[in-house]
């Protein structure tokens, strides 16, 4: 649909600079889900405070029917 950060040039840029920033500053949380060694949920959380915010989630469709993305989610939670 071309909705992908990829084909995004400005989206691309916004994504690396916020992420770089957020690392150098330590408020970058990276969390993903694997199986067999492939990555199949991947999520990353902006820490501020006592919290973090979801900045992006992403899954692999070929295992929609699990719901990869909100197990994922779950454990974040939990």
């Amino acid at each position: 649909a071309g909705t992908a950060l990829a084909e995004d040039s400005v989206a691309r840029a916004f994504f690396t600079t916020s992420l770089l920033t957020a690392a150098h500053h330590d408020r970058l949380q990276a969390l993903g889900m694997w199986l067999n060694g492939r990555p199949i949920a991947l999520k990353l959380n902006l820490l501020a405070g006592p919290g973090s915010f979801a900045f992006k989630i992403a899954y692999d469709e070929e295992f929609y029917k699990y719901s990869p993305g909100v197990l994922l989610e779950l454990e974040n939670v939990r």
